[in-house]
């Protein structure tokens, strides 16, 4: 990686051996800078809203709980990847062939749009930084600015930045949670609606922020030390996960009656924190953490996009990436349509298990690390038929286990609200791709396949 040492000019090939350089160590902070921002804590004070009504520590178990399931799904995904050295939806050639090009677009928009919600956030936490002086448009332009810069010179720029914000933000985050010590409440009750159902549901809830990383997960691990075990890979991916999400889901949870209802999440969380010194603290910890979640969202969206076909240059592809973000930020602040877009991506989301069972079923059934060769044709690929159509059964099937605030499927009514989408999602698909498979298999000898010297014994997926 010494010809790349600021700019990543490599796309979805495999990375060469020679130039995994990263340690297990440094792949930590990639993932645990991003779990360090506003929307965690926000999600965390969803346990003691009135529909759920978790007190403390029901309401702690289903966070830490759902966290660690949807961190591990990650993870595993994480370990291949290290192995085959190449991104997340490249690797998904093989199972899906040609029909890849319906999950990865869908990856990408869906990333693009989950991009401009957090570059929002970040514009205003600036505008509150300048007391107010400075235009909503401006925070926008420094945000975008910020995130294409990372997403264009590719992994070496994502990965340094990572690493320092995961040390600042760190600090800064310790100084928040001291701060609000004297408003948390543990002695927190379960409020009337709280119910077996409602835990479940939180599990859901408090998992989506990690589970969402599933599509992303070799784009990091592909260029960690090809003498990394598998278990540090794992241990790594997922401690890096779990642990910022959960101390502050944990804190958001705490002090969720302290929180100010009605207000933006921006305006209460300045409100919480009192303003003043602690306040900029608070508005500076929240940009800088736009741009360590948005860095890697914009960067992995990009490489979303050309694994779904066509032969693009990828710095090339970042920027238009990044253009498409802050058009959609731009319309969010016009149309005011933020918290709409949130609760539609979350439904959206449901696709994300179904895929990543394919992917563990594939693995399973041939265990050897190969990939398909990105320089042969795409239209050398099988069709993908059984991925797709597993893919497909996996999302529909879990419609009506859904519980999510723009719909309410009809089982999970019945259930009191437990939310088991996600879990429904990935047995279907899984169920349905094993069962296609044995039927009749996807075609491997068509795919062009490299297999990568010496990685396959070392970090092959144990079932």
């Amino acid at each position: 990686m010494a010809a790349e040492v600021w700019s990543e000019r490599r796309g979805i090939e495999p990375v060469p051996v020679h130039a995994r350089t990263t340690s297990p160590r440094q792949l930590f902070a990639i993932w645990f800078a991003p779990g360090l921002g506003l929307v965690p804590i926000g999600v965390g004070t969803i346990a003691a809203a009135r529909f759920i009504g978790l007190g403390w520590w029901d309401g702690l178990a289903a966070i830490v709980l759902g966290n660690v399931v949807a961190g591990a799904v990650v993870a595993l995904l994480a370990v291949r990847g290290a192995g085959a050295g190449v991104p997340q939806m490249a690797s998904a050639r093989v199972p899906f062939g040609k029909a890849l090009l319906v999950p990865a677009v869908v990856n990408w928009a869906s990333l693009i749009a989950w991009s401009a919600i957090y570059a929002v956030f970040g514009a205003q936490a600036l505008v509150h930084l300048t007391g107010g002086q400075a235009p909503l448009w401006a925070g926008l332009l420094l945000i975008g600015g910020g995130q294409a810069m990372l997403a264009v010179l590719g992994f070496p720029a994502v990965s340094r930045y990572q690493r320092f914000a995961a040390v600042i933000l760190t600090v800064l985050f310790v100084m928040i949670t001291v701060t609000l010590s004297g408003k948390v409440d543990l002695g927190l009750g379960d409020g009337p609606t709280a119910s077996p159902a409602t835990f479940v549901l939180m599990i859901a809830v408090a998992g989506s922020l990690n589970l969402a990383w599933a599509a992303t997960a070799c784009d990091y691990s592909r260029y960690v030390t090809p003498t990394a075990e598998p278990h540090t890979v794992f241990a790594a991916t997922l401690l890096g996960l779990v642990v910022p999400t959960v101390w502050l889901e944990a804190l958001g949870l705490a002090v969720a009656q302290a929180t100010l209802p009605g207000h933006d999440p921006v305006q209460a969380f300045v409100a919480l924190l009192g303003g003043g010194v602690m306040g900029t603290i608070g508005m500076a910890a929240i940009s800088l953490g736009t741009l360590a979640v948005n860095g890697m969202i914009l960067y992995s969206a990009s490489l979303s996009l050309m694994a779904s076909g066509p032969r693009l240059y990828r710095p090339a592809v970042a920027a238009v990436t990044a253009l498409a973000s802050f058009g959609v930020a731009a319309a969010l602040v016009l149309v005011e349509a933020q918290g709409w877009l949130e609760n539609d991506l979350l439904i959206v989301g449901y696709w994300i298990p179904a895929w990543a069972a394919v992917m563990f079923i594939d693995w399973r059934r041939h265990p050897a690390l190969e990939v398909a060769a990105p320089r042969a044709s795409f239209r050398a690929l099988p069709a993908g038929r059984n991925a797709l159509l597993a893919l497909v059964l996996g999302a529909a099937a879990a419609v009506p286990f859904v519980d999510q605030a723009l719909f309410v499927g009809p089982v999970a009514n019945a259930l009191g609200g437990a939310d088991l989408g996600y879990v429904v999602s990935f047995v279907v698909a899984g169920m349905s791709f094993a069962v296609l498979e044995q039927v009749r298999p996807t075609p491997r000898s068509a795919v062009p396949i490299e297999v990568i010297p010496g990685a396959a014994t070392a970090m092959s997926l144990r079932a």
